[in-house]
């Protein structure tokens, strides 16, 4: 049988952490392993990905409903949704370019490749 929706039953919450502990990205899916692997494909920021905690609830209407009140609790940096993502992203940004501009001496070409990357 061919599913418009997601299949009846039981549905997970999961989410995903960096090492520090910040929240990453919160989903919800029935078959979580399959999930991460098409999160390790597609998404950037996977790599950062140091912790994977899932939740089962009876019914996708449970997760649903558990995954929007842990978004607005915990807000992680990459799920689009709500005012805050914006923002939020671009200070992680920024954050992370000011770590890696403290880890390298001025002036160097180190330093340029750990801030831009392939830009330069």
């Amino acid at each position: 049988m061919t599913w418009t929706t997601a299949p009846p039953g039981p549905t997970a919450v999961y989410r995903l952490y960096n090492a520090d502990g910040t929240p990453l990205y919160f989903g919800i899916t029935n078959n979580p392993e399959r999930r991460f692997e098409q999160h390790a494909y597609h998404k950037d920021w996977w790599p950062d990905v140091a912790t994977k905690k899932v939740e089962w609830f009876e019914d996708r209407k449970g997760a649903m409903r558990a995954e929007a009140e842990a978004i607005e609790d915990e807000e992680p940096l990459y799920n689009r949704t709500g005012e805050k993502y914006e923002k939020r992203r671009i200070e992680h940004q920024i954050a992370e370019a000011r770590a890696r501009a403290e880890r390298f001496p001025p002036g160097t070409v180190i330093e340029a490749r750990a801030l831009w990357g392939d830009y330069c």
